[in-house]
């Protein structure tokens, strides 16, 4: 059903008022039976794409192309391995001080490195390698399997708590 008011035609009769809330006018459309486990999916999955296109790039793809300008520009401070399934932060003080606010990171080292791990990145000495192999030099269109992941996960919490479980 559409919203009373809303741009494009006649408002539908049965159609609820528009509050000038979206939030609200969402809920108030699906009605008062919304399921409060989607809808909070449903705002993770919005919040996600909005901050994945603020930028124009997703974090992976910002951080494959640091990686491959790196690699050529100074392979002392960043570079892929010869493999090209893991890369190498050779230098991390010019790293941190000249490159993470250069490619629009956080200029906080320890900050870049749980975002690496927001995202399955495992790290070996000074070399960082994605858990599934979608991280590599030679497969950057394996880049949109590279997501993120939250360790608290407020959805399974609620699920849980909704069918009765521990939450």
């Amino acid at each position: 059903p559409g919203v009373a008011g809303a741009v494009g035609g006649a408002p539908d009769p049965g159609a609820p008022p528009y509050s000038g809330n979206f939030m609200v006018s969402s809920f108030m459309e699906k009605g008062p039976h919304l399921d409060s486990v989607n809808a909070l999916e449903n705002l993770q999955a919005q919040a996600m794409q909005a901050q994945s296109t603020m930028s124009g790039k997703r974090w992976p793809e910002k951080l494959y192309q640091m990686v491959n300008e790196l690699t050529s520009k100074c392979p002392q401070v960043v570079s892929w391995t010869a493999e090209g399934d893991s890369f190498v932060i050779g230098d991390k003080a010019e790293f941190e001080h000249t490159y993470l606010s250069q490619y629009k990171f956080s200029t906080n080292f320890a900050s870049f490195q749980r975002q690496l791990t927001n995202y399955d990145f495992s790290k070996d000495d000074n070399e960082y390698r994605h858990k599934d192999s979608n991280f590599h030099r030679d497969h950057p269109e394996r880049l949109k399997h590279v997501v993120y992941r939250s360790k608290t996960n407020p959805v399974s919490r609620l699920k849980k708590r909704n069918r009765g479980g521990p939450g």
